[in-house]
């Protein structure tokens, strides 16, 4: 077995190893190598590949979480089932240990999905449950787009646009202002997240649809609804990646037009499932979800542990 350091020429094969490992994300080629080159450098992001005849057999990464304030860290480590028990997570784990150890940080974080194996390897290392998303999933053309029309009319009428991401393909400011004001990540701490930064990993990542990701704006033209999708065309899926509503103008089902805008424009390009992730404890979304006939498929799991 060989283990060496990941190159963005690796990201096909990686890909195939990574994406029935982590079924609630958009998993491409291109996602993997734009995560390691768009991070902000504080991120210090590493990852590694386990080869046995230039075959990958496991994936590992390891980053600070440059988003968080705080010495916090992440790890993901993964085996294709049929290799495992053979030391190859053990090596994996730790290099990725090693190289966060060497930057300083104190705790780490490790999400495990729909997979008792993993979390029976993390847990042997001391790693304990600290919070849980569900993951759940949807063919869009199952979904029933019905009321799309009436609520658009009612949310014109209030002053309210519907329009694509692209038109605010050049209002980088506003973006990063609504991203901080929605809960995007938490307040305080050192590591605001700048335009520069937020433009270069979320709004250059190529999977990004400009035309299936919708934004609402108000009378005056800011931006309070955003819901946003990345699409592999190749396997005919997509992930909602973020759905989210300014505080005060919550409640005036703003989130649901933006979804159903963004199931539409799914059913009408060809796509076949569409997952998300939301947090056990989000209630009105994952009511949202519920009602717009997501299926709940499992709850990924996140540990962590000092280090």
């Amino acid at each position: 077995m060989e283990i060496r350091p990941f190159d963005a020429a690796d990201s096909s094969a990686a890909a195939e190893l990574v994406r029935p490992l982590q079924p609630g994300i958009l998993v491409t080629p291109a996602y993997l190598a734009h995560r390691e080159r768009s991070e902000p450098e504080r991120a210090q992001r590493r990852s590694w590949l386990a080869l046995e005849g230039g075959e990958i057999l496991g994936f590992a990464t390891s980053a600070v979480k440059w988003d968080e304030p705080g010495s916090v860290g992440r790890f993901w480590i993964g085996v294709r089932p049929d290799r495992r028990e053979r030391g190859i997570g053990a090596a994996l784990y730790e290099l990725a240990e090693r190289h966060a150890g060497a930057l300083g940080v104190q705790r780490v974080t490790v999400e495990v999905d729909d997979d008792q194996d993993g979390r029976r390897f993390v847990e042997a290392r001391g790693f304990e449950p600290v919070s849980a998303e569900f993951i759940s999933s949807l063919d869009p053309r199952m979904a029933d787009l019905g009321e799309f029309d009436d609520l658009m009319a009612e949310t014109s009428a209030a002053g309210f646009e519907l329009t694509t991401l692209q038109a605010m393909a050049r209002r980088r400011d506003d973006l990063t202002e609504f991203y901080e004001a929605a809960g995007a990540w938490p307040p305080g701490g050192g590591n605001r997240i700048t335009a520069e930064d937020l433009w270069r990993f979320i709004f250059e990542r190529p999977d990004l649809s400009w035309d299936g990701s919708f934004v609402i704006l108000d009378e005056q033209g800011r931006l309070v609804s955003l819901a946003s999708l990345v699409v592999d065309r190749a396997n005919r899926r997509a992930e909602n990646d973020w759905t989210a509503t300014l505080p005060d103008v919550r409640g005036r089902r703003l989130a649901l037009l933006g979804k159903l805008a963004t199931l539409r424009w799914a059913r009408d390009a060809g796509i076949r499932e569409i997952v998300t992730a939301n947090d056990d404890d989000n209630v009105p979304m994952l009511t949202l979800n519920q009602r717009l006939g997501y299926r709940r498929l499992y709850a990924q799991v996140e540990l962590a542990r000092a280090l």
